[in-house]
C-alpha cells in the first residue's frame, strides 16, 4: 500500500514538515504538529521521544495532555518500562509495536502497564525510531486505549511513511542540540567544572573541568551516569534543585570534602535548550565552583568598560586584594593624597559613591586562572 503518491496526503506531509520545522524554534509549534502527525495516522494520541543510547529519557512531549498526575511520572518508569528498554532493539525507520517485546498476559502483571501506561490511555503502541545511533534516538510513537484494536500493519506502515517525512526536521535538530550543548560548555570555560544532568541527575554531558573533579574522587558517577556526591545533605539538595520535587530547577549548595570543609559551591541552573529537544525533562547544567581557588583580576577588561588609565587600573587591582590607601601609596611610592586623586576618579568612573561600593564593582571583574 502507498500513501506517498496519493495528492491530498502529500499536502498534509508538506503541513506535517512544516510544522515540525516551526517547533524547533516556537514552542507553541510543537503541540500542533504532533496532532496533525495522529490525525495523519488516525491515532488519537502522538508523543515525540528523544532518549540517549543508555535509554535516559531526555524529552516525551505528547499529543494531547495527559493527567497532570500521570504524564510527569512518566520518566520515574524508565528502568523497568517495557517500551523504554525494548527501544535500542528497535530497527530505525520501522514500526515496533507491544506484540514485538511483550505478551498480552504480561501486560496485564506489568507494574509500568498497569500503574502508568494504562491509566494514561496509552494501552497500544506503535514506535518508530527516526533518528538511531550510538549517542540517542529520537522517534514518533502512536497510541490508543487498550479497549480499542491494536495498531495493524497498515496503520504501522503509514506511521512508518508519516515518520520518514520527519526525518530530516528531527535530524537538524539533533545536529542543532548536539552544538548548542558544547557551545554551552565552551561559554562557561575550562575554570569551572560544569555537567548537563537530566531531570534524575544523570550526567548526560561535562566539560574537561567536570572530568578532573571524577577523576579526583571528588564526585562520582554511577554505571547508569547518575551522579553521587560525597554527603546525603548534598545529593538531596542537588535532586531538590533539579526539580524532582518542586518542578521548578534550579538552586544552589555547597559541596564538602572528606574533612567536612566546603571546597565547591554548586549551582543548578536550567539549561537552555534547542526547542525540539523541550526542557519538559528537567535538563539542567551543575555548576561546580572552587571556593579556595584564587581569582585573578582582568585589569584589561576593567579598564576597558570604565575607560580607565594604566595607572587607575592597577590602583584597582590593589584595591581589590584588599590594600588600604596606606598600603597603596608606600607600594607605588606616592603621597597619600596622590592615592586618594586616584580613587575619587575611580569612584566617578564607575559611577559609585564610596570605597566599597567601588570595590564591590571591582569584584566583578575577578575570575578563575585557567593557567
Amino acid at each position: 500500500m502507498s500513501f506517498g503518491d496519493n495528492l491530498e496526503r502529500q499536502k498534509d506531509f508538506e503541513q506535517l514538515q512544516k510544522l515540525l520545522l516551526e517547533a524547533s524554534f516556537d514552542r507553541s509549534a510543537l503541540q500542533l504538529a504532533l496532532k496533525k502527525f495522529a490525525a495523519i495516522c488516525g491515532a488519537p494520541i502522538s508523543q515525540l521521544m528523544v532518549a540517549q543510547r543508555n535509554r535516559t529519557l531526555l524529552t516525551s512531549i505528547f499529543s494531547e495532555e495527559l493527567e497532570a498526575d500521570i504524564a510527569p511520572t512518566e520518566a520515574l518508569y524508565q528502568d523497568i518500562n517495557p517500551r523504554v528498554l525494548a527501544t535500542p532493539y528497535m530497527p530505525q525507520g520501522k514500526s515496533t509495536r507491544d506484540k514485538d517485546f511483550i505478551s498480552y498476559d504480561k501486560i496485564h502483571a506489568d507494574q509500568t502497564y498497569q500503574e502508568l501506561i494504562l491509566p494514561a490511555g496509552l494501552g497500544h503502541f506503535s514506535g518508530v525510531p527516526v533518528i538511531h545511533n550510538d549517542l540517542m534516538t529520537a522517534g514518533i510513537a502512536l497510541h490508543r486505549p487498550l479497549s480499542d484494536d491494536p495498531f495493524n500493519d497498515d496503520e504501522a506502515y503509514l506511521h512508518e511513511v508519516a515518520s520518514r517525512v520527519c526525518e530530516p526536521v528531527l535530524a537538524f535538530a539533533a545536529q542543532i542540540e548536539a552544538q548548542h550543548v558544547r557551545s554551552t560548555l565552551d561559554l562557561i570555560g575550562r575554570a569551572k567544572a560544569v555537567a548537563v544532568l537530566d531531570y534524575a541527575g544523570r550526567v548526560t554531558d561535562q566539560n574537561e573541568s567536570f572530568d578532573a573533579l571524577i577523576i579526583q574522587n571528588v564526585l562520582r558517577i554511577e554505571q547508569d551516569k547518575t551522579l553521587k556526591l560525597a554527603s546525603k545533605e548534598a545529593q538531596v539538595s542537588l535532586l531538590r534543585a533539579l526539580g524532582s520535587h518542586t518542578g521548578i530547577i534550579g538552586g544552589s549548595f555547597a559541596l564538602k570534602d572528606e574533612v567536612g570543609r566546603s571546597v565547591w559551591m554548586c549551582q543548578v541552573v536550567p539549561k537552555p535548550a534547542f526547542t525540539l529537544a523541550g526542557p519538559e525533562a528537567g535538563h539542567a547544567l551543575l555548576i561546580c565552583d572552587r571556593v579556595d581557588q584564587p581569582l585573578q583580576l582582568d585589569v584589561a577588561l576593567l579598564r576597558d568598560v570604565y575607560g580607565l588609565t594604566k595607572v587607575e587600573g592597577e590602583i584597582a587591582s590593589l584595591l581589590y586584594l584588599g590594600r588600604s590607601v596606606r598600603d597603596i601609596a608606600a607600594v607605588r611610592s606616592v603621597s597619600l593624597e596622590t592615592v586618594r586623586s586616584h580613587i575619587k576618579s575611580l569612584l566617578n568612573k564607575t559611577e559609585t559613591g564610596r570605597q566599597a561600593e567601588l570595590v564591590a564593582k571591582i569584584v566583578r571583574f575577578a575570575k578563575h586562572s585557567i593557567a
